[in-house]
């Protein structure tokens, strides 16, 4: 079953066709009117396949850009508009967005073996649990349990979070909740946890107002409550679409795609508390998720804007009393630096890493960029722009981190036209 939902809200690779943060208690390798939960059981796909590619002192991959996966040449899926999480092992998990068994998508883990990649689907969607898993990138936990969300599917058609637990004969499917109405609908955004004790997802549309809306979780047997609605413009967001962040000190952050005073997106904070919690509107424009230093400065992108219309990178910093002061690190112009960016911000050793969607250097075919540039906006540097062949319009929400090593993926391009996972060895 392939389910549709509002084209026009989608991002640019979902229209053809939405590093992963742990709960306090559990481990990140690197360091989102509904149906009641039920519990289902079912085991996951084991059939496996190879891939080869360079390797370096028996790490796969050389230093630089390397494809490690390409996506619809095998049961793994295709459209891997997501990112991909990593465990203590090593070991990669991403969804796709479509394919598998039912044309649902699947969930796959990727575990490095020498010189090569073992890709394993560990879930096919059937569309009663869900289909489309869109921009949320795997949650994973102490136990191995994986939390992922789906865009649509499920009771409602509305979408779905689904815990798939590690079993000696695959993944089991233990939880099933499924959105709709005043629960919030299509929830393109991974889910985040907060305090070891709930995880937050954002939906793209329903809630009590239709502009989107803020719904935890819990852990175990998924309990769900709705904490906030947006009301939309011309005050506040509406769609959210990318992941939460948590700042690690009682703060989540995240934007929307429309809404605020330009209709452009916001910026926004929301504190948990009680059943509730209070949102604030940062800033208005924002559409990519950001992320947070330790000095609580705030860093993202835009799709669109800035001096020449292709979007930019910025800053927002506290200034006192709530306040935010605003700094564009840097304007983009298509070629040969990029344009249009749906993918969040990497920082690593006050260094920002990203990617943008299309622009770049390539002659013939400008499929995106990844970039650096440090905190200041100093020292913008293209450090790979993709061909077709390696890959085509990354979007994904977070990257995974491991050491100087990060890992992303695309929504298309590749051997099989349908996404493949890189990383990008600093």
């Amino acid at each position: 079953m392939t389910v549709e939902h509002n084209p026009w809200r989608r991002p640019l690779a979902m229209r053809s066709l939405p590093p992963a943060y742990v709960l306090a208690t559990l481990i990140s390798g690197c360091a989102a009117s509904g149906s009641a939960p039920m519990a289902l059981g079912v085991a996951g796909d084991l059939s496996s396949v190879r891939r080869t590619v360079a390797g370096r002192d028996g790490v796969p991959g050389p230093k630089g850009f390397s494809v490690i996966w390409q996506l619809g040449t095998s049961s793994l899926g295709s459209g891997a508009a997501g990112g991909v999480a990593l465990d203590k092992a090593g070991d990669l998990f991403g969804a796709a967005s479509g394919g598998g068994t039912n044309g649902d998508g699947t969930v796959y883990e990727l575990s490095p073996a020498g010189k090569a990649y073992t890709g394993t689907v560990v879930h096919n969607f059937t569309g009663a649990d869900g289909s489309g898993p869109a921009w949320g990138t795997p949650l994973i936990d102490t136990r191995g349990d994986l939390y992922v969300t789906a865009s649509g599917g499920g009771a409602s058609g509305d979408g779905t979070a689904v815990d798939l637990s590690p079993s000696e004969s695959g993944y089991a499917e233990t939880n099933l909740f499924s959105f709709g109405g005043s629960d919030g609908s299509e929830p393109y955004a991974g889910l985040t946890a907060f305090k070891g004790k709930t995880l937050y997802t954002l939906t793209d549309a329903g809630g009590a107002t239709g502009h989107g809306a803020i719904v935890a979780l819990t852990p175990s047997g998924f309990s769900e409550r709705t904490v906030y609605s947006f009301a939309g413009p011309p005050s506040d967001g509406a769609a959210p679409v990318a992941s939460l962040v948590a700042d690690g000190k009682g703060a989540l952050y995240g934007v929307t795609q429309y809404g605020g005073p330009h209709s452009g997106g916001v910026v926004f904070k929301f504190v948990p508390s009680g059943n509730g919690g209070t949102e604030t509107v940062l800033w208005a424009d924002g559409q990519a998720p950001p992320i947070v230093d330790a000095d609580g400065n705030l860093y993202g992108t835009t799709q669109g804007g800035g001096a020449y219309g292709y979007g930019t990178v910025w800053k927002l910093s506290p200034s006192g009393s709530g306040a935010y002061t605003e700094t564009i690190l840097h304007s983009f112009a298509n070629s040969p630096d990029g344009a249009v960016v749906f993918s969040g911000l990497a920082l690593v050793n006050g260094t920002l890493y990203g990617a943008t969607a299309s622009g770049g250097s390539n002659p013939s075919f400008r499929a995106g960029t990844l970039f650096s540039i440090s905190t200041s906006g100093a020292n913008y540097t293209v450090l790979h722009s993709f061909a077709g062949s390696d890959g085509q319009t990354p979007e994904f929400g977070k990257w995974a981190i491991r050491g100087n090593v990060l890992f992303g993926t695309t929504a298309a391009g590749g051997a099989g036209e349908a996404g493949v996972v890189f990383r990008y060895e600093i």
